[in-house]
């Protein structure tokens, strides 16, 4: 760095901890910003992916069909099996073809259809996942929110109590009449376990936000390292992931199974949500406590 004439570095120039120059230093905005690009980015990757998936299984169920039906179609409509004519091999043999063909094709729509819904699930799943660089945000938004419709729920029932108009909610008369209305046991308005459990979805979210808040807090963990193994607690993916040099042997695999690992090949390993129980799980796999 150049300080010749006393000069002040400029925000282009400044140095890190370790005494490296860094170019172009990120702000903390930049960087969020950064990552929910990439969380985003992850999260319609899985989509497409699916998609994909979807499309090439239905293809493959087109072709195993139409294989069906050209096979089919050399058979007169209605011809019996000739028993002992040299035609029976071949008749039978033909039959069998086309029942797995179309057996083959019927699955592979079948799979195309469930990974279309999966996509579809995907895409329209408004779940708060704690690798969300805008979880914390979002679930404080949804806490107000919750907070706010639990007060207004217990507002209707007061003015039911009182006899009180219920239009300043926004409610037609046929839904104030249906709030009116008695239910099979004699109850009108919200009814209690409405308001209990808008309560128990504000106490789980708000400890959820309490524990993303102390993970915010932690020293961001090591990769752990032993025999070729390796332990990486991914941050941005929330997941403890295992990097084995070479596949693993059955017994191994039945063991990551059991404890809730699972392989990815997008990232070429196993792994599973972080915790403190996950981690301890992983390093048994080193042969060594957590």
């Amino acid at each position: 760095m150049n300080l010749e004439n006393n000069q002040i570095p400029s925000s282009e120039e400044q140095v890190s901890s370790s005494g490296h120059l860094l170019e172009n230093p990120q702000s903390d905005t930049d960087l969020k910003e950064e990552r929910i690009r990439a969380f985003n980015e992850r999260r319609q990757g899985r989509i497409d992916r699916l998609r994909e998936r979807s499309d090439r299984k239905k293809s493959e169920g087109s072709a195993f069909l139409n294989r069906a039906e050209s096979i089919a179609s050399h058979i007169p409509p209605g011809q019996p099996i000739l028993v002992g004519h040299h035609s029976e091999k071949r008749h039978r043999r033909d039959l069998d073809r086309v029942n797995n063909a179309t057996s083959k094709g019927v699955s592979a729509y079948d799979a195309a259809q469930k990974l279309g819904e999966r996509a579809e699930a995907a895409e329209n799943n408004r779940a708060i996942f704690t690798e969300d660089p805008e979880a914390k945000e979002k679930l404080e938004k949804r806490i107000s929110e919750l907070t706010k419709m639990h007060g207004q729920m217990k507002e209707i029932n007061k003015r039911m109590r009182n006899g009180k108009s219920l239009a300043e909610f926004g409610m037609t008369k046929a839904q104030e009449e249906a709030l009116r209305t008695p239910d099979f046991l004699g109850r009108t308005g919200i009814p209690d376990y409405s308001l209990k459990n808008n309560s128990a979805n504000i106490r789980r979210l708000k400890i959820r936000l309490a524990a993303l808040t102390r993970q915010e807090k932690l020293p961001e963990p090591e990769d752990v390292e032993r025999n070729g193994i390796r332990i990486v607690e991914n941050l941005e993916l929330n997941r403890i992931q295992i990097f084995f040099p070479t596949k693993p042997d059955e017994k191994v695999r039945d063991q990551l199974k059991g404890n809730g690992f699972r392989w990815s090949p997008f990232n070429g390993c196993w792994q599973r949500h972080r915790s403190a129980y996950a981690t301890t799980l992983a390093h048994q796999f080193l042969g060594e406590p957590a």
